[in-house]
């Protein structure tokens, strides 16, 4: 983080979502130090029992009502989503971040279907079927 700190082409990143997805955001983060230029250097999240404190030894630094300053004070250059929340509430955090200028990401670690099984063949018995007599 230091090594990376001093360097001016690393990108700042605030991250909106204190949560298990910050956490997991985080580790993949700090497992591809050597392939990205990027570092975290503060959150916001909405829970106001977090404000103040440090999160896997990131600050957060408010909730998105101070994105702004955060924004300033941070240097950021873009910000990463990290929180589950509705489309609508979503949308407000994606124009209030495009508004200050920022590249938005959204980080999601959920599980995605991308194929089914295909239905088992149809067939009289069944492997665990006893045969009645």
């Amino acid at each position: 983080r230091i090594r990376l700190a001093s360097d001016p082409a690393v990108q700042n990143l605030l991250v909106y979502g204190a949560g298990l997805r910050f956490r997991a955001f985080r580790r993949e983060l700090v497992r591809s130090t050597g392939r990205n230029r990027r570092i975290i250097v503060g959150i916001l999240d909405d829970d106001p029992a977090l404000r103040g404190r440090r999160v896997a030894g990131i600050p957060v630094v408010g909730s998105l009502a101070d994105a702004e300053s955060a924004v300033r004070d941070l240097s950021v250059d873009a910000v990463v989503i990290a929180c589950q929340q509705d489309s609508a509430r979503r949308e407000v955090a994606v124009r209030l971040f495009r508004r200050l200028g920022l590249v938005v990401t959204l980080w999601s670690c959920e599980e995605t279907v991308l194929a089914f099984a295909p239905p088992p063949p149809a067939s009289s018995s069944t492997p665990n079927s006893k045969k009645k007599e």
